[in-house]
């Protein structure tokens, strides 16, 4: 997915001026143009790595478990693992299963 932001240069008699007013009313000064730019680039990935408020579920994880669950047959479910903790190692290190 692509994502364009608007950012505005300007020059001033102290240096340079950099904004991005699309994320924020922050500013970044400095007389050198390439430390302007990084300080820009920096915030900016940033900010464009932060979740999104649609993307933030804000249920538990019961309910997501539930959802995930809902449209699984009883077969399916019943094939699911009682207690996967008991099973940690395999499912995080491909480790030799354990017998119960």
């Amino acid at each position: 997915m692509s994502e364009k932001v608007n950012v505005v240069i300007e020059k001033s008699e102290s240096g340079y001026l950099a904004s991005c007013p699309d994320l924020s009313e922050d500013k970044f000064e400095n007389d050198s143009l390439d430390v302007v730019f990084t300080q820009l680039k920096q915030f900016v990935q940033h900010h464009l790595n932060q979740p999104t408020e649609s993307e933030k579920t804000g249920q538990s994880i019961l309910k997501m478990v539930t959802k995930f669950t809902e449209d699984m047959t009883e077969e399916e479910i019943n094939q699911l693992p009682a207690d996967a903790a008991t099973q940690h190692d395999l499912y995080l290190y491909q480790a030799t299963k354990k017998e119960q």
